[in-house]
């Protein structure tokens, strides 16, 4: 029998001073321990207060469960929220990671083989997610923004190229959460090769090789604190 932990996914950079940061486990919604790739330990966030200029702000990191209902990723997202109230009471805050917001169980194989080829469900997700995924409603309800908007559709707002029988599901399940901030500009980078026209020449990415550096877009946000 072979174990691993669970991959460490979750990590925050800042050039600001972080005055102080803790992890908080969130509700099991699956227990990996008994899957076939048998990982032990569970889902985290990171919570760290920075100072930036003097002032105080809130920054998250978390990846909620794919192998779960959309109810059962609402359930670790409630429970974030009231960590962060409680941990930044008042403060500017940003949630962001992978919340796993596909619409459906993320287990379920057949179910995303069926979705691949299912156009009415890929338009109704990109364009409408909040619709499939009840955590992204309680974050608007808990005042926070979501980047890319909720409202956003098409290709440019992207973020997962889920591979599947036949090709990619793509998806939306990437997100930066904006508490008492102002919003000036996002975009959604493309981690595929073809689109690393962004590089700066002679970097370590013009010997990349590969198709794509993650199965993940990256997402950007330019924001203003009060």
């Amino acid at each position: 029998v072979q174990t691993c932990a669970l991959p460490i996914c979750n990590a925050i950079f800042s050039r600001w001073p972080i005055l102080e940061a803790h992890s908080v486990p969130l509700p099991v919604a699956y227990d990996w321990f008994y899957d076939a790739q048998k990982r032990t330990g569970g889902r985290q966030a990171i919570l760290a207060r920075l100072d930036v200029q003097g002032k105080q702000m809130g920054v998250v990191c978390t990846h909620l469960e794919n192998r779960t209902t959309p109810e059962g990723r609402c359930r670790q997202l409630r429970f974030l929220l009231e960590e962060v109230d409680r941990a930044f009471p008042g403060l500017p805050v940003i949630l962001g990671g992978d919340l796993n917001t596909c619409g459906f169980h993320g287990g379920d194989k057949e179910a995303m083989k069926q979705l691949a080829v299912d156009a009415g469900f890929s338009a109704r997700h990109r364009s409408a997610p909040e619709e499939l995924e009840p955590g992204l409603v309680l974050a608007r309800q808990c005042g926070f923004a979501a980047v890319p908007p909720l409202d956003a559709a098409g290709d440019t707002v992207i973020t997962r190229r889920k591979p599947v029988s036949g090709g990619n599901l793509f998806l939306r399940v990437d997100w930066l959460l904006l508490r008492g901030m102002d919003i000036h500009s996002f975009s959604v980078l493309s981690t595929e090769k073809k689109d690393f026209s962004w590089a700066v020449p002679g970097c370590a990415l013009d010997s990349f090789r590969g198709t794509e550096l993650s199965d993940h877009n990256a997402i950007f946000a330019i924001c203003a604190l009060p």
